[in-house]
């Protein structure tokens, strides 16, 4: 398909009297819009390293950001996103996140704060001839984190475990149905290790639910991730395709 596109290449300094938001467009296109927030992100995800390189030349990232854009634009308008199942992949991916993401906001929300007589008493079991009083700050710090992240685990454990417990299966035929509070998932009764596969994927329905309730999937952060996915995906799916049509001679084989 012929592309005509009318891109405008607008990245500024955002120095002295220019006022740069997240949303000041820095690349306007044929349904591509790339904003100062889009390229602070790519930036953030770049090594040490190639930040330092991009940092004197930010109209190449931008460039490449234009063109990872230009790439999932493309997938989505040709066969090769349904051929590569690219929506469903990224529904995949979008529950799986945002219900990993509820759950630790909801651990961190019910995680017990660890008290000082907890970081004493740790203390004087990593190190019984040693007097508390003279507990270096190091030793506090890292013996108040280590607990930190005990009870942080604990808590997540124990969301898992009260939806888990509350499951219920149910059989019609050749069909089993988990749910739990208004959810359900179902899968023909023969296959393998089908329960554990509906307590999981019922697990992370139900997650994601409360997740959207929440309005976790409007965050910009993840909306901008998400693209960033997307785009990696379909630079993949293109690789892909381009390879089946690369044919190598014998011939050229030999003059290389």
């Amino acid at each position: 398909m012929d592309y005509k596109l009318f891109l405008f290449l607008l990245l500024a300094s955002c120095k002295g009297k220019v006022a740069c938001t997240d949303e000041t467009p820095l690349a306007v296109g044929d349904r591509i819009r790339v904003t100062v927030g889009d390229y602070r992100y790519a930036e953030k995800l770049l090594k040490e390293k190639a930040r330092r390189y991009f940092s004197k030349h930010r109209r190449e990232l931008l460039e490449r950001i234009v063109n990872r854009r230009l790439v999932l634009r493309y997938i989505e308008d040709s066969t090769l996103k349904e051929k590569a199942h690219l929506k469903e992949k990224m529904e995949e991916f979008k529950k799986e996140y945002l219900a990993r993401y509820f759950v630790s906001v909801e651990a961190e929300r019910r995680a017990e704060k660890v008290t000082d007589s907890e970081v004493i008493s740790r203390f004087k079991e990593l190190f019984p001839g040693k007097d508390p009083k003279n507990m270096s700050e190091g030793d506090r710090k890292f013996i108040r984190n280590e607990l930190k992240v005990k009870k942080y685990s604990k808590a997540v454990k124990a969301i898992y475990a009260e939806v888990e417990k509350a499951i219920k299966f149910t059989s019609q035929g050749n069909r089993i149905t988990a749910s739990y509070d208004g959810v359900s998932v179902e899968a023909n009764a023969g296959e393998k290790g089908v329960k554990r596969m509906l307590k999981e994927k019922l697990i992370t329905e139900y997650f994601y639910r409360k997740a959207t309730e929440r309005g976790y999937d409007k965050d910009r952060k993840f909306q901008k991730m998400l693209t960033e996915y997307a785009a990696e995906r379909a630079i993949s799916i293109l690789r892909k395709e381009l390879e089946k049509n690369i044919e190598v001679k014998d011939s050229e084989i030999t003059e290389f």
